[in-house]
C-alpha cells in the first residue's frame, strides 16, 4: 500500500492511496474552517467523509467501517495542518511589494535631450554614483546603461540614455539607442521618466511627446511621469512645483498635462530620499491605475 499526495494553485489538495484493492482518492476542501476530506473509490461507488474535528467520529460509508478506512481517518487527521498551510499559501490573499499592481520588478528608463541631468537623476535613484554625470559642452552619454537597485522590495532597473530627441542626429544612431534600450529591458512593467531642467525648456522640446510616441509607441505618454530637474532652482525663486506648473511655458504646460500630471522635482546635488519616495509613489499610482482599467 501507497500514497501520492499532490495538489495545484488552481485544484484542491488530494491524496491518492492505493491499497491491495482498492484505489482511494481523497480531496481537501477549499474551506480551511470546516475541513472534512471526502474518499472517493476508484472504480466503484464508494465514498467515505472523513470528520477531521472529531477524534471519535465514525466514518460514514455505505458498507460497514473497514480497518483501511479507519487508518485513512487516522492519515488525514495527520495531514488537515498541513493542508491548511498548503491551500492557504496557494489561495490567500499575496502581498504585493509594490502596492496592489502585481509585479515586483519595474524598469525606469531615463529619456531627455542632452544636458537635462538624467544621468546625474539615475544616480539619485540608485542611491550611488553609477552613471558618468559631469558638466561638459559635448554629451556624455553616448551609449545605453543599465544598472539595478532595490527600493521597498521592489526590483528597480535604471536605463540611462543618450540624446534621442536631437534633430540634428542621424535617425540610424537614434534607431540603434532606441533598439539597444528596447534589449535592456527586463520582465516587468517599463515607465518612461522624462527629464526636462525646470530652469530651460528649448524649442526642441516643444513636440518631445511625438518623439516619444514615434520611438516607444502611441501609448508611450500613459507610461511617462516627468522628472525636473535642478530644483534647487525653485528653492532659490522661492517657488515650489505647485507654482512653476501654474506659471511654466504653455507648450510645457500642454506636456504636463497629456502626460496626466504625473510630475516630480530631483534635487540631484543632494541625496535625499524623500525625492526617490515620491517618484515611486507617482509610478506605483500610474500602473495601478493602469492595471485596474
Amino acid at each position: 500500500m501507497f500514497f501520492i499526495y499532490s495538489f495545484t494553485a488552481d485544484t484542491p489538495p488530494n491524496i491518492c492511496i492505493t491499497g491491495p484493492y482498492k484505489t482511494w482518492r481523497a480531496v481537501i476542501p477549499a474551506d480551511t474552517h470546516s475541513l472534512s476530506p471526502v474518499l472517493y473509490c476508484s472504480g466503484c461507488e464508494d465514498h467515505v467523509s472523513v470528520s477531521a474535528d472529531q477524534p471519535n467520529s465514525q466514518m460514514e460509508t455505505d458498507e460497514p467501517q473497514s480497518f483501511f478506512a479507519a487508518f485513512c481517518q487516522l492519515l488525514f487527521k495527520s495531514v488537515r495542518y498541513i493542508c491548511i498551510y498548503i491551500i492557504e499559501f496557494f489561495t490567500g490573499p499575496k502581498q504585493s511589494l509594490k502596492g496592489n499592481h502585481s509585479d515586483n520588478k519595474v524598469n525606469l528608463v531615463l529619456l531627455g535631450m542632452s544636458g537635462t541631468g538624467k544621468s546625474a537623476s539615475g544616480n539619485t535613484i540608485l542611491g550611488r554614483r553609477q552613471f558618468v554625470s559631469r558638466t561638459s559642452s559635448v554629451p556624455v552619454t553616448t551609449e545605453c546603461q543599465v544598472e539595478e537597485t532595490e527600493i521597498n522590495g521592489t526590483c528597480v532597473c535604471v536605463i540611462d540614455t543618450p540624446d534621442i530627441f536631437d534633430d540634428e542626429i542621424e535617425s540610424s544612431v537614434k534607431n540603434q539607442h532606441v533598439t539597444k534600450c528596447k534589449q535592456l529591458l527586463q520582465s516587468g512593467p517599463c515607465v518612461f521618466l522624462l527629464v526636462i531642467q525646470v530652469s530651460r525648456f528649448t524649442d526642441l522640446e516643444r513636440d518631445i511627446l511625438r518623439k516619444l510616441e514615434k520611438a516607444f509607441g502611441s501609448k508611450a505618454k500613459e507610461q511617462t511621469v516627468i522628472l525636473f530637474t535642478r530644483g534647487e532652482d525653485l528653492q532659490c525663486a522661492d517657488m515650489n512645483l505647485e507654482d512653476f506648473l501654474q506659471d511654466c511655458n504653455s507648450d510645457l504646460k500642454n506636456i504636463v498635462d497629456q502626460c496626466g500630471r504625473r510630475c516630480v522635482v530631483f534635487e540631484n546635488k543632494t541625496s535625499h530620499k524623500h525625492q526617490v519616495t515620491k517618484l515611486m509613489q507617482k509610478v506605483d499610482e500610474m500602473l495601478n491605475k493602469q492595471q485596474n482599467q
